[in-house]
């Protein structure tokens, strides 16, 4: 009994190492057939990585051509990797954020299930289908080290402070927010400013922060270990609102893309304060005080019964009915 896994751009790890762990421990062997693209996440620009990572999680790497010389159920990030599999052996495309709102009528008709994290992301995205399997996402599915071996993981040396990881804005918008201001606010307000961005958005020298990262680990992924070690993020509309609900971080959200808020359903409980781009230092030290003095537990929870979900069986129900 066998796994295959699609690997295209390195970013599908946080998906699919959760369950060929758990495949491990049901002596199911993993193999993760290795692709191209033409992107900063692209498995051939980060071979030693992708290799240290397989002898950690014991699986094998195998060139993505040679896919079809070893039909077994298969898992692909959306339809990432199709257009190299001929068998007939069940496909399994996990969503990945919100990109399945454009590209699932692309590849729906050759695969056998969908995975969501919730059916009201099919609803509202409006594409229901037989296909579709409410499971969850697997990436939250990972055991993480503790806050201090992550600190120390990142050279996060000042442990005395508040850590706010700002999710950092795609280039096209930096026009339309004063980051030093909002870097020197929270500076005044006692935090450490970790700043997170991606390879195809680097960080400008002047608005490095305190720290600053683009995706140094790619399991357990960057952003997943540094909210983990935050005590609040702040966010510009990204779809990184779903993790920081997943991991319980509280959120302070300025919206500056120009289109309506992906996920915008995400954004409407307590523990996220939406903030202008004219605020005022008083009006972030009113949303912190908020969030530090109010316990959000439950409205954490209550998201996620509604819209997300809760990680505890995620990958077993995956892999349980794989094995149907």
């Amino acid at each position: 009994m066998s796994f295959n896994f699609s690997l295209t751009g390195m970013t599908h790890l946080k998906y699919f190492v959760p369950i060929i762990v758990e495949a491990n421990r049901r002596k199911i062997k993993s193999n993760v057939f290795v692709g191209k693209c033409n992107k900063y996440c692209c498995p051939h620009r980060n071979m030693q990585t992708l290799k240290d990572i397989s002898k950690k999680y014991n699986f094998d790497l195998l060139d993505i051509n040679n896919i079809n010389m070893h039909p077994a159920t298969t898992f692909l990030i959306e339809g990432d990797g199709l257009e190299y599999i001929n068998y007939s052996n069940k496909k399994y495309a996990i969503t990945y954020m919100t990109d399945f709102a454009v590209s699932l009528k692309s590849y729906i008709a050759r695969v056998d299930h969908v995975i969501f994290p919730n059916e009201y992301f099919a609803k509202y995205y409006k594409v229901e289908n037989k296909k579709n399997l409410y499971f969850g996402s697997p990436k939250y599915s990972l055991v993480y080290d503790s806050k201090k071996e992550i600190l120390e993981k990142y050279n996060i040396t000042n442990k005395t402070q508040k850590n706010a990881l700002i999710i950092f804005p795609k280039l096209r918008d930096l026009n339309k927010i004063d980051l030093l201001k909002l870097y020197s606010v929270l500076k005044s307000l006692g935090f450490n400013l970790i700043i997170k961005s991606r390879g195809k958005d680097p960080i400008p020298n002047h608005l490095k922060g305190d720290y600053s990262f683009l995706d140094a680990s790619w399991h357990p992924h960057t952003t997943l270990e540094l909210l983990k070690i935050s005590d609040i993020a702040i966010n510009f509309s990204s779809t990184a609102i779903k993790e920081c609900i997943m991991l319980n971080v509280p959120i302070i959200n300025f919206h500056i893309k120009p289109f309506v808020k992906p996920l915008e359903f995400l954004y409407n409980f307590n523990y996220c304060k939406q903030l202008n781009t004219e605020y005022r230092k008083e009006d972030i030290s009113k949303a912190l005080d908020y969030f530090f003095k109010t316990d959000l537990k439950l409205e954490f929870e209550k998201c996620r019964n509604l819209y997300l979900f809760e990680n505890k069986k995620v990958v077993g129900n995956i892999i349980d009915h794989a094995l149907q």
